[in-house]
C-alpha cells in the first residue's frame, strides 16, 4: 500500500516521472489536473477564466481528497499550487509519501516556454517575465514544497533516482 505524491512547480517533471514511477511500482498513476478536467468537462484554463483561481483551488482540494479516499496505492502528480492551499500539504503528508521535484528556475523557464499559452497563471508573459514569475512562485511555494518527505534536487531528475531515495528511506 503506497500513496506517492509528486510535488513541484509546473515543468518539474511530475507527470512524466510519475507515469514511469507508477509503471515501475505497478500501481496506478493519476494527474490531478487531468482528473479535474475529466470531472468538470472543462480545461484548467477555462476554469480559471470562467470561475477564477479560488474556485479552482477548491476543486483541486476536493479531487485530491477523492483520490486519497478511493485508492489504496497510487502515484499522483499534484498541480503546482496544490500543496499551498486549503491544508492540502497536511493532507498529503498524513496520507502518504511526498516527493518534491526541485528544479531550478532557469530550467523550469526553458521547459515551460514552448507551452506557456496552456498555463493559466503563466500565459501572455515574455521569456524574461516568465523567469521572474517562476522565481516569485518558487519563493512563495518553496515553504510548502520543502515540507515534503523527500527532496530531490536536480534539473535531470529520473525515476531511478526517486526509487533509490524511496527505497533508502523506507
Amino acid at each position: 500500500m503506497k500513496k506517492i505524491f509528486l510535488i513541484g512547480m509546473p515543468g518539474s517533471g511530475k507527470t512524466t516521472i510519475g507515469q514511469k514511477l507508477a509503471e515501475k511500482l505497478s500501481i496506478p498513476f493519476f494527474d490531478l489536473d487531468e482528473i479535474i478536467e475529466e470531472k468538470t468537462g472543462s480545461t484548467i484554463d477555462e476554469i480559471f477564466s470562467r470561475e477564477g483561481e479560488e474556485f479552482f483551488r477548491k476543486l483541486e482540494s476536493k479531487y485530491l481528497e477523492e483520490v486519497i479516499n478511493n485508492y489504496s496505492s497510487f502515484v499522483l502528480s499534484t498541480g503546482g499550487g496544490t500543496p499551498c492551499f486549503h491544508q492540502n500539504m497536511e493532507l498529503i503528508k498524513k496520507s502518504g509519501i511526498s516527493v518534491y521535484l526541485d528544479v531550478s528556475a532557469e530550467e523550469l523557464n526553458r521547459r515551460l516556454l514552448p507551452g506557456i499559452s496552456h498555463r493559466p497563471l503563466l500565459k501572455n508573459k515574455s521569456e524574461e517575465e516568465l523567469l521572474e514569475e517562476i522565481k516569485n512562485k518558487l519563493n512563495v511555494r518553496s515553504f510548502y514544497y520543502k515540507q515534503s518527505d523527500h527532496l530531490i534536487i536536480n534539473d535531470n531528475i529520473n525515476v531511478d533516482s526517486i526509487l533509490a531515495v524511496l527505497e533508502e528511506k523506507s
